[in-house]
């Protein structure tokens, strides 16, 4: 994640310095707090600028005045990571750690959730307003001991969105910090003239409104060679048609020496500056002028990469590029097409691409900026490759990046479709893909790349899907041997699928309808093909809201009753994932409504192996239209699962509002009826806290019981008492409808008690039960003996023991 910091060219010997002396950037720097947006044009130089700041923020300055230097670079080209808030978070969270006790609740948390959940990156991610949370806390907790600069480039490179949401998060997080207790804290960030309206910021500075001089030396220094008499007029010719755009600059500077080396006439050089476009755009266009296909190719690849491509990655793209002969990796390895040096790969590519595409320190190969990946997403892809007819309702830039994605598909078949069985399952297995290049990224992407070009209207030829077949017979296999089995488990697990899928589920659960569509013409008794779990393609089309994958599949007579080893049909999948279109598919196409299908031809009811039905799982997810339609189609609203839940439960248990209200409307029982717990629709939603604070409004509108009793005794009132604090909306509601707040559940507890006990002893609550009565028992005991009092005490609660002890001497006076 660090390295676009060394991807980035350092200032050359007298550019930059202006920033230093510019009085809005000094300014900033004299304040004790202060957000600056340094701005420019695409191009114009505001990753090298801030590096340069970045680099000498700590020049000249004592050891005690000197600030924490934190920064993220963020990189529009790179990894997901490198250009998401969540990758910036965790990168400055990671800088943060040098200071320990800022970073000590992110330690805690990171323990407990691996303790809970497992290792992180498998079996838990971070979210992002969880990781925003963690560093603006440890931000505080380290400006108590430490002044901060924070540096960020390329905010525009996260999206704008994103963008403007952070720039806007800086603003508010240094306004939050006007205490004296905290130290200094800047924040500096790069990005293009984007739409931030909102953010109001203070010190602004426009790159172009200072970087003329810098480009001037610039190109000066690359020009030197150049004979004395003719540079200057060239430098000024150039820098004056840059307009501020060092990228420019760069790029005819590449051409003028290509010119002096053949001995151009400087007339002929003035003329080449003066023929080439100021605008960055068509500059580019007039680059890809009469390119190749390898340089296409090229093109195509690291345009719409999934992740970022490496020399290895590229050194077999060209090997087996389109109409490639080759059958093994030994026979390409040993083909004209295979370049073992890195070096001539590196010359290859600035050859076909024109000088527009880079390899970075890493190896890895990228656009020379930002501004080029965009101008071929936006219209350069079609410009470099029109492809005749394009489909309608699709854009020809839609369109062209679509076949992107489509070549890059075949690569990733054809490179699989050549690696033998063996070798791919050993490194696969032992985690050593790189040891055969591409074979991850092979893998993993196809699908993906399949599924973008089949988006955007790019039907598959036979060619790819007879690779596919060839590539995974594994994935064919009725009785797979024992070794398929184990490479089959390997390879799903990287795309995630159950550890015996066939490709007939791995094409129905990422909706590759075209791949789909030509096994199906090969053979048709692929449509109901089960998984180890006992599932069809036409049930991952339906969990993965596919409509279309659906369509095809019913079309060629999938069965629309086939159960899993859960009991589960097509119907409880397209339920849960509440796709309307789906469900109103295999209604019209007869699909039994809660899910029994031939079962209850023959008088079994039993419905999923828990008892639920379809109905169930639309109200759990609360998918209100999806409940709709199934209650317009007769299922059963007061079907009950194997803990005698009818879907209103299931509704109030995930606090559904809408479902619930739905529900209502259809007649649901909700009044003293219970589950084998005892429990009624209101004290499932009581313990949930305010978060169902509208379905209990809704409950007790229609009469529910407010102070019906579980097997434990427990009222809506006591179970809301124990949430921790969570609770203190619906306690408040309960309390105004009349909920008794003295009665006991069978360990002798009133609400109070259990605040005491259970809860956090969250005073609000603590109050409100006193101001609502419960002043009259502050000493009631529970069957332990124990008081409201005895147990604040015995936990050090000092908060609720002052609180209790003043509303026990107010009631004694």
């Amino acid at each position: 994640m660090e390295n676009r910091y060394y991807d980035i060219d350092a200032a050359q010997a007298g550019t930059c310095t202006w920033l230093s002396r510019h009085t809005i950037y000094r300014e900033w720097v004299e304040r004790n707090r202060g957000l600056l947006w340094i701005k420019g044009k695409p191009g114009s130089g505001k990753s090298t600028l801030l590096r340069h700041a970045l680099d000498n923020a700590n020049k000249g300055r004592d050891m005690k005045e000197k600030p924490l230097i934190l920064s993220f670079f963020f990189h529009g080209r790179g990894t997901e990571l490198q250009r998401t808030p969540p990758g910036f978070y965790r990168s400055l969270l990671h800088q943060l750690s040098k200071i320990p006790d800022a970073v000590s609740d992110v330690v805690d948390t990171f323990q407990e959730k691996c303790e809970t959940f497992g290792e992180v990156g498998k079996t838990w991610q971070w979210h992002p307003k969880q990781l925003r949370d963690l560093f603006e806390s440890s931000i505080r907790e380290a400006l108590k001991l430490r002044p901060i600069c924070l540096f960020v480039d390329a905010l525009d490179e996260c999206g704008e969105k994103d963008a403007t949401m952070l720039a806007q998060r800086f603003k508010d997080l240094l306004d939050s910090l006007r205490s004296t207790a905290y130290n200094s804290f800047h924040i500096c960030f790069t990005c293009r003239p984007y739409p931030i309206v909102a953010l109001d910021s203070e010190f602004r500075i426009c790159v172009e409104e200072g970087n003329e001089t810098d480009i001037s030396n610039f190109v000066g220094h690359q020009l030197s060679e150049l004979r004395p008499t003719i540079l200057p007029r060239i430098r000024n010719l150039i820098t004056e048609r840059a307009n501020g755009v060092f990228l420019w600059a760069s790029l005819i500077v590449k051409k003028i020496v290509s010119l002096n080396l053949k001995h151009t006439k400087s007339e002929e050089m003035e003329d080449a500056i003066l023929q080439v476009p100021q605008e960055l755009d068509d500059l580019y266009r007039q680059l890809i002028e009469g390119m190749g296909s390898d340089s296409v190719l090229l093109i195509q690849c690291i345009c719409v990469a999934m992740q970022p491509l490496s020399i290895d990655d590229w050194r077999w793209a060209m090997v087996v590029k389109t109409d490639c002969p080759y059958s093994s990796l030994q026979e390409g390895r040993n083909s004209p097409d295979y370049k073992p040096d890195d070096e001539s790969i590196k010359k290859e590519i600035q050859l076909l691409s024109h000088g527009l595409i880079e390899v970075t320190s890493n190896k890895t190969i990228q656009f020379i900026h930002q501004t080029v990946k965009d101008f071929f997403v936006e219209n350069g892809l079609w410009l470099l490759k029109p492809l005749g007819s394009v489909p309608d309702g699709i854009s020809e830039s839609d369109f062209a990046v679509g076949m992107a994605h489509h070549e890059l598909s075949r690569i990733c078949v054809r490179f699989l479709k050549m690696v033998p069985s063996t070798q791919m399952f050993l490194n696969i297995a032992a985690e050593r893909t790189h040891e055969i290049p591409l074979s991850r990224y092979a893998t993993i992407e196809w699908v993906p790349h399949v599924q973008q070009s089949e988006k955007r209207g790019i039907l598959q030829d036979t060619v790819l899907q007879d690779n596919l077949l060839d590539c995974f017979p594994w994935l064919m296999q009725t009785v797979p041997s024992p070794f398929m089995r184990f490479y089959c488990k390997e390879f799903n697990r990287l795309l995630q699928c159950s550890h015996m899928s066939y490709l007939s589920h791995v094409a129905s659960k990422f909706g590759l309808t075209g791949l789909l569509q030509a096994m199906l013409r090969r053979s048709k008794s692929v449509v109901d093909e089960k998984d180890e779990r006992g599932r069809t393609p036409l049930m991952y089309a339906a969990e993965n809201r596919h409509e279309a994958t659906a369509r095809l599949l019913l079309g060629y007579g999938a069965d629309i009753e086939a159960n899993d080893k859960k009991g589960q049909t097509p119907l409880f999948f397209a339920a849960v994932s509440g796709h309307e279109g789906i469900v109103q598919l295999l209604l019209e196409r007869g699909a039994d409504v809660d899910g029994l299908g031939e079962r209850r031809a023959h008088g079994n009811n039993k419905k999923h192996y828990e008892g639920k039905t379809p109905l169930m799982c639309a109200a759990e997810e609360g998918h209100e239209a999806t409940a709709r339609l199934l209650l317009g189609h007769g299922a059963d609203i007061e079907a009950n699962d194997e803990k005698g839940q009818t879907p209103l439960f299931f509704a109030a248990q995930s606090g559904q509002e809408g479902v619930v209200r739905l529900l209502l409307k259809h007649g649901a029982a909700y009044g003293n009826i219970k589950d084998r717990q005892g429990r009624t629709p209101l004290l499932i939603a009581a313990a949930r806290g305010n978060k169902s604070l509208g379905t209990i409004q809704l409950l007790l509108k229609h009469g529910a019981d407010i102070n019906i009793k579980d097997r434990e005794g427990r009222t809506p009132l006591s179970i809301a008492a124990g949430q921790w604090g969570k609770s203190l909306g619906i306690m408040q509601l309960l309390l105004e409808h009349g909920a008794d707040i003295n009665i006991k559940d069978r360990e002798g507890r009133t609400p109070l008690l259990i605040a005491a006990a259970e809860g956090d002893a969250n005073p609000a609550i603590i109050q409100l039960l006193l101001e609502h009565g419960a002043a009259c028992d502050i000493n009631v005991k529970d069957r332990q003996g124990r008081t409201p009092l005895s147990i604040a005490a015995h936990k050090g609660d000092k908060r609720t023991l002052q609180l209790l002890r003043k509303y026990r001497d107010g009631r004694n006076a």
